[in-house]
């Protein structure tokens, strides 16, 4: 009994490591203020930013800062950027930058979506795919990332981007301590997504990657013990049958950091 536990966590590690990922990592999550921060826009397996290739800005379908009042375009003011956002942070406190990208897949092997729909957590969908050897999926990535120049003062960690699948906290990650609970809330066309799988993603200070798994309860909410120092990114996938596809995939994370007293 005691291998076949180990063996499911490393399973459940496993897919977890490999399944691809989009996020927002600026420079660093602590700028001065005034300070010009790069955001980049990163892919890859889990959240191994060492090995994780940039997204061109030019293949993104928007971008915002949350810097208090109205949120501003940074897709204007980074239209010549090749790899990742300039921000200036004008003012001290919190900053949020969203950013999404849309990327439609076609001629995908049934039998892979059978294995992706599975893998991701959507097992009743894997059965009821149709008999087509080939189908199509569109995916839509809505990203965050929260930063904070010199105080942790602002409430730009709750901002709503009306994203179809989207990620709010409800409680400022820099305003906790060490072994304190997060709350964040998962939202699907503004309206609390119940019993969905996130990921969780601690990156400590010496590069070890930390996977872990919550289920949302019936208000859509994960909670989340902040017990190491690090990076930490979290991930939600929702699929559904579409239209004009096959299906349609949303994937929202949203990234900050944490360090401990």
């Amino acid at each position: 009994m005691k291998y076949l536990i180990c063996s499911l966590l490393l399973t459940c590690s496993f897919n977890l490591l490999n399944a691809q990922s989009y996020y927002l990592m600026p420079g660093g999550f602590f700028p001065e203020k005034g300070q010009m921060t790069d955001v980049g826009v990163f892919y890859g397996k889990g959240f191994d930013t060492v090995k994780a290739k940039k997204l061109p800005v030019s293949q993104l379908a928007d971008a915002s800062l949350y810097a208090g009042g109205k949120p501003i375009n940074l897709l204007s003011a980074n239209k010549d950027a090749e790899s990742h956002l300039s921000v200036q942070l004008n003012n001290s406190g919190l900053c949020m930058v969203t950013a999404k990208k849309e990327l439609s897949e076609s001629e995908i092997d049934r039998e892979d979506v059978i294995r992706q729909l599975s893998d991701e957590g959507f097992p009743e969908l894997s059965g009821k795919v149709s008999d087509k050897e080939e189908m199509s999926i569109n995916n839509i990535f809505a990203l965050k990332t929260l930063l904070m120049a010199a105080k942790p003062s602002g409430n730009e960690y709750s901002e709503k981007t009306g994203h179809d699948l989207e990620l709010v906290l409800l409680q400022n990650p820099y305003k906790l301590k060490y072994g304190e609970d997060l709350t964040a809330q998962i939202l699907f066309k503004g309206k609390p997504l119940a019993k969905i799988r996130a990921e969780v993603y601690t990156k400590t200070l010496n590069g070890t990657v930390f996977p872990s798994e919550s289920i949302s309860d019936e208000d859509g909410k994960i909670y989340i013990k902040l017990n190491r120092s690090g990076d930490w990114m979290i991930k939600v996938i929702n699929i559904a049958p579409a239209e004009k596809a096959d299906y349609n995939r949303w994937c929202s994370t949203y990234t900050f950091g944490f360090r401990s007293e």
